[in-house]
């Protein structure tokens, strides 16, 4: 239970990371390989119908129930899947399973020689667990010494990385760097405290109470140097957050840009279609006017022919009551009347053809017309959608200048 409680811990201090991060395909199959999971769970989970951010949280789920052996595998993997510095993360060291013992208590002189070499910032935390009593030569003293100096040459190194960090955030997380400058200026000088104890302690008849000192110094040391460490990681979580929600929010307003674009081209497309139905219906009209003319100089022409036929036949009754021998003649113009009729009867039938033309071009007038309103009232839709994106767009614009100035803001830390 104790085991699977720090995993847990790893799992929820590097959670975000590894949720944005870690791709499942780049490390199952080691796992499978390596047998720290079956293939069965990995197909059950694979064909759940769910997203992959919750097919990711359930797989950390089963993560957290893992033996150690089996959850160093895991971090192993991810290591071989180029998560280097997230298997650092996740790995559990021996120090963080370590619980602390209450040790003797130290004599007087013990006493205030802590309370000179321990800063007035630095967290209380309880003293080492009890040496054994074995004299210790000032060779051996040195070589703590030097491991002790070793240790605080790491912290710098995480101190600087912290540094690198913080001048990405613009700003915004300046005093927390100032506050780790601090405690390595701290370190130093408890460095410094511990070389001239350690002249005190050569002087010294017993090296009990020397090595119970350098442990407890050594103790703190390693308790701050796992502070310091969660401490960079919890600003590094922050600057990945910053980070992402920036990408979201440029991603939103380039997708509102890119919509604005689309609207602007959809705009110019009917306003081209619209300009292209303008000029088919001035076409339309033009040749409806060409009708009407032609109608009407056919109703002209009917006319005359008409009066003709009269005048033709007044002729022909003329022709036979004066000369009703001119047989001949007659048949003649009775030949001639025939085919008047029927050049009448054509042109009376090309005459109702385009009667109907007419007609049709009238209905396809009506029919453009109705289709103009509808585009009509259809770019008012855009204009008003566009006019609505406009304003979205200002809203994010104000958001994400209130963010800036929020952002800007450098936290008080006591």
């Amino acid at each position: 239970m104790e085991w699977n409680r720090k995993i847990e811990d790893k799992l929820t201090e590097n959670w975000q990371w590894m949720m944005k991060t870690v791709m499942l395909k780049e490390i199952v199959h080691v796992l499978i390989e390596d047998k720290v999971i079956s293939l069965d769970f990995w197909m059950n989970l694979k064909e759940k119908q769910i997203s992959e951010q919750d097919r990711n949280a359930n797989f950390f789920f089963e993560v957290s129930k893992f033996t150690k052996e089996r959850y160093r595998m895991f971090v192993e993997a991810l290591r071989k899947g180029g998560h280097s510095h997230l298997a650092d993360m996740l790995e559990i060291k021996q120090q963080d399973l370590r619980v602390n013992k209450t040790p003797t208590a130290l004599g007087p002189k013990n006493e205030r020689i802590k309370k000179e070499n321990i800063p007035k910032n630095s967290k209380s935390k309880p003293p080492p667990e009890p040496i054994s009593k074995q004299d210790r030569t000032p060779s051996e003293i040195k070589r703590e010494n030097s491991e002790l100096r070793n240790q605080l040459t790491t912290i710098s190194s995480h101190v600087g990385h912290l540094h690198t960090v913080t001048q990405n955030i613009a700003g915004s997380l300046v005093s927390q760097s100032k506050t780790f400058v601090a405690e390595k200026e701290s370190f130093v000088q408890r460095i410094q405290n511990i070389e001239e104890h350690e002249k005190y302690l050569e002087l010294q008849d017993t090296n009990l109470k020397q090595e119970m000192v350098i442990k407890h110094l050594r103790s703190e040391i390693v308790d701050l140097k796992v502070d310091l460490n969660h401490q960079i990681n919890q600003l590094e979580i922050k600057l990945k957050d910053a980070n992402v929600k920036r990408e979201l929010k440029q991603q939103e307003t380039e997708n509102l840009l890119s919509k604005i674009t689309g609207i602007k081209t959809q705009m110019q497309s009917l306003t081209k279609d619209l300009d292209l139905e303008r000029e088919e219906k001035i076409k339309l009209k033009t040749e409806s006017t060409k009708l009407r003319k032609q109608n009407s100089d056919l109703q002209e022409k009917i006319r005359q022919q008409t009066s003709k036929v009269v005048s033709l036949e007044n002729d022909m009754l003329q022709v036979k009551s004066e000369k009703e021998s001119s047989k001949s003649e007659f048949k003649i113009l009775e030949k001639k009347m025939s085919e008047t009729e029927k050049m009448l009867k054509d042109k009376k039938q090309k005459n109702d053809e385009l009667s109907r033309d007419i007609i049709d071009a009238k209905s396809k007038t009506e029919e453009f017309e109705q289709e103009n309103k509808k585009l009509v009232n259809k770019v008012s839709s855009f204009e008003k959608e566009i006019v609505d994106l406009k304003a979205k767009l200002h809203k994010l614009e104000a958001d994400k200048q209130r963010a800036r100035m929020k952002s800007s803001v450098v936290p008080t830390w006591r």
